[in-house]
């Protein structure tokens, strides 16, 4: 059976994605950083690699151009697959000899999986010996076990809660230039991982303000001359309301959208507001009323 080797600093990620492999009759090898990899790869180099750029310590760029100076290791596809929109950063992956560049968040885990046997070779299951899994309904998640993935969620959420404190903290205090534009990117990174993991384990509530706070941050760094002291609180409670969304409701599977008012001055709030994310509120929806079937916002300035 071919082995990949998953780099990736995100646990949860490696997990999900070492289930979705494995069950498809791949042998999955795991790495939190550079260091790890770097190990793994001198025991025994992997038919193929799935390589995050953003990892501590050692970005992956700088980890292919290690990797490829060891014995076994110059030839097997590594494909990247990560949360970084620097188009610098991916240009050099592709200048250090990465196959393809892929984004975590328009990639699903089964076209991923095509794309993998694609690049080993072949289209079929990894091994002639591997029975085909059976179908998973569509909204169970790579690992077919949404209650297993909730709980994995609700485990690292204090973690998950540090990790972002430390790096809003770090935004906040970053001086006014590509110093602060360097800070939004870690920080915009660990909201769309967040996205993903509550998009995989039906957690809407959670889902819609990684994705809101994903936008916006993606507005700021266009707009840098736009943050201000506004900018920072937003944040702030963002992160403050993060620990009860990993928990389900009743209702969890089901969030009516709203209709949002949007008055403010500053014109990046303004930008936000027609976007399809919103914050449903914490009353219940009404049993016997109907859910408006799209969010519409109005904006005054």
């Amino acid at each position: 059976m071919k082995k990949i080797l998953i780099i990736d600093d995100d646990q949860f990620i490696l997990k999900v994605y070492q289930k979705k492999f494995e069950t498809e009759g791949l042998v999955v090898e795991t790495a939190a950083d550079g260091p790890a990899a770097l190990a793994a790869l001198r025991a025994s180099p992997p038919a193929l690699a799935l390589l995050d750029l953003m990892l501590p310590g050692m970005n992956g760029v700088e980890l292919l151009g290690h990797m490829r100076t060891l014995p076994g290791c110059a030839d097997f596809p590594v494909i990247v697959f990560s949360h970084s929109f620097d188009e610098k950063l991916l240009e050099s992956a592709r200048a250090a000899g990465a196959i393809q560049c892929l984004n975590k968040n328009s990639v699903s885990p089964n076209r991923l999986l095509e794309i993998v046997r694609a690049a080993l070779g072949g289209t079929g299951p990894a091994t002639p010996a591997a029975a085909a899994p059976a179908a998973r309904p569509a909204t169970a998640g790579p690992s077919g076990n949404r209650e297993d993935l909730r709980a994995m969620l609700a485990r690292d959420a204090s973690a998950t809660e540090t990790r972002i404190n430390s790096q809003l903290q770090a935004f906040a205090a970053s001086s006014v230039g590509a110093d602060r534009l360097a800070t939004i990117d870690p920080l915009r990174a660990s909201f769309e991982r967040l996205r993903l993991s509550s998009d995989y384990a039906a957690l809407p509530r959670l889902s819609m303000l990684s994705r809101a706070v994903t936008f916006m941050l993606e507005d700021l760094r266009e707009h840098p001359d736009e943050i201000t002291a506004s900018t920072f609180r937003t944040l702030a409670r963002a992160v403050e309301v993060i620990p009860p969304l990993f928990l389900p409701r009743v209702t969890q599977e089901f969030e009516p959208p709203c209709l949002a008012l949007v008055v403010h001055n500053q014109r990046g709030s303004l930008r936000c507001s027609p976007r399809r994310y919103a914050l449903p509120d914490s009353r219940p929806w009404p049993s016997a009323t109907p859910p408006p079937h799209s969010l519409s916002s109005r904006t005054i300035r």
